[in-house]
C-alpha cells in the first residue's frame, strides 16, 4: 500500500504493482473481455515487479481463477488474434490521445500490442514464461 495525497489530505491506496496486477486478475476475471485492460497492460507493465508472477498466482488462486480459465483465456488471444487485434485498434484510435496512437502505430500498432499483452500475460499468470512452474 502507498499514500497519496490531495489537497493536504492523505489517503491510502493501492501500488503502482498493485493496480496493474489488478488489471492482469480483471483481463482473467471478466466474463467478457475489455481490450481497454490489454492496452492499460501494455502501457503499464513497467509496473510489473521480479515479484509479480507469484503475487499474481496467489491472487488468481484466492479468486479460484483457474489454470484451466488462464489457458483458455490466452488461447483465445492467439486464436481469434485478428478479432482482438482489430478492437485494440479501435481503443488506440478512440481512447487514446493522437500522440500515443502515433506513436503505437510507429512501434507496430495494435497486433504488436496484442503479442506483448499476451507474453505479459502467460509470463505473469504462470503459463509460458519465468514464473510458470
Amino acid at each position: 500500500m502507498e499514500v497519496r495525497t490531495v489537497d493536504g489530505i492523505i489517503y491510502p491506496t493501492l501500488s503502482d504493482e498493485d493496480l496493474i496486477e489488478s488489471k492482469i486478475i480483471a483481463v482473467f476475471g471478466r466474463k467478457i473481455m475489455q481490450h481497454r485492460d490489454l492496452v492499460d497492460i501494455f502501457l503499464f507493465a513497467g509496473k510489473l515487479t521480479p515479484e509479480s508472477p507469484r503475487r499474481l498466482k496467489q491472487k488468481l488462486a484466492g479468486l479460484s481463477i483457474t489454470s484451466k480459465t488462464i489457458r483458455g483465456l490466452l488461447d483465445d488471444l492467439q486464436g481469434d488474434a485478428p478479432s482482438h487485434t482489430n478492437a485494440i485498434q479501435a481503443v488506440i484510435e478512440t481512447q487514446l490521445d493522437r500522440e500515443a496512437a502515433k506513436n503505437i502505430k510507429a512501434a507496430g500498432g495494435a497486433k504488436m500490442v496484442l503479442e506483448k499483452v499476451t507474453a505479459i500475460l502467460r509470463e505473469n499468470a504462470g503459463h509460458g514464461g519465468k514464473g510458470s512452474k
